[in-house]
């Protein structure tokens, strides 16, 4: 059975993090702080001994003074540095990030994924 932390583009990750924390002068210990975690998820994380979970991602790089969505850019920037192709097989609207308008509003492709609405025929 294939497992994702041995793949190649998962490689990439644990280092990355490493320095995301280290660029902002925070320890194991600090960011563990600021996520609520032990120090040694953060360690297991930073090792590859652990999966990072998306969320854990995005609170990491706020942690570290980054947006989630620059520090992923960067990711997909060091797979490609390293041969892994992710672009290829799909569309590039997959890679655009989603815009806030200036009055709160999200865009209108995005507004109908809200949430909470009803989906058609459902009863």
């Amino acid at each position: 059975m294939f497992n994702i932390v041995f793949s190649d583009e998962y490689g990439v990750l644990p280092p990355m993090l490493a320095r995301l924390r280290q660029s902002a002068g925070l320890s194991q210990r600090d960011m563990a702080k600021a996520i609520t975690r032990s120090q040694g998820h953060i360690h297991r994380m930073e090792t590859g001994q652990r999966p990072i979970e998306l969320v854990e991602f995005c609170r990491m790089a706020r942690s570290a003074g980054v947006d989630p969505v620059q520090a992923l850019e960067a990711v997909l920037r060091e797979w490609a540095s390293v041969g892994c192709h992710y672009r290829s097989s799909l569309p590039s609207p997959v890679y655009e990030a989603p815009r806030v308008e200036a009055d709160g509003e999200a865009p209108p492709r995005l507004q109908a994924f809200q949430f909470g609405e009803a989906s058609s025929g459902a009863t």
